[in-house]
């Protein structure tokens, strides 16, 4: 198998899109990590990660000390690794409500609903 070549590295504190870095991957265990922060985020702030085309989601469940959070992550954890860049959403989880989602199984990690009805368009 042919490795390809590593990503181009951005400019430390940012990724492509200019979102700002809160830290690093410190530590995985099950849908647990800790992040090591350059600037602590707020409680239940919604953080992500990238690793390819794949996105993890997290939310931060606690502050370990002023300079390592604890979050959950939304995603398995397979291919987390020490050391990863971790993003700010700006923002804490949000999920769609109104009356088009009622009575919805709705997948959180696609645009398809998970009860595969005709997809409510929910701004």
């Amino acid at each position: 198998m042919v490795k390809s070549d590593p990503q181009p590295t951005q400019e430390p504190g940012y990724c492509a899109s200019d979102v700002p870095c809160v830290g690093r991957i410190a530590r995985v265990h099950g849908p647990v990590v800790d992040i090591a922060c350059e600037t602590l985020p707020a409680l239940h702030r919604a953080l992500f990660s990238r690793l390819d085309s794949e996105v993890y989601t997290f939310e931060v469940h606690q502050h370990l000390d002023v300079a390592h959070a604890r979050a959950v992550t939304l995603h398995r954890t397979a291919g987390l690794q020490r050391g990863m860049p971790v993003f700010d959403t700006g923002s804490s989880l949000r999920v769609p409500v109104a009356p088009e989602c009622l009575s919805r199984l709705l997948d959180i990690h696609t645009d398809v609903p998970a009860d595969f009805c005709e997809t409510a368009h929910v701004e």
